[in-house]
């Protein structure tokens, strides 16, 4: 005899279910690559900006 709780409501399988879900999170990972590069890219090229630009002088409203 099975019990209600393993049976899943509406007669939809764990497997399809399981098979949503890994399809959603392949297509959420596949989004999420050129992001992340973007990302990378743009951190790398601020550190190579800061590298090469001059310490800033410092902020109007100090001290003359």
């Amino acid at each position: 005899m099975t019990s209600p709780l393993l049976r899943s409501p509406g007669g939809g399988s764990a497997g399809h279910t399981l098979a949503i879900g890994a399809l959603a999170i392949r297509t959420l990972a596949m989004l999420a690559l050129p992001v992340r590069t973007l990302a990378i890219r743009a951190l790398a090229a601020r550190a190579l900006t800061a590298r090469t630009l001059p310490i800033a002088p410092p902020s109007p409203g100090g001290s003359p």
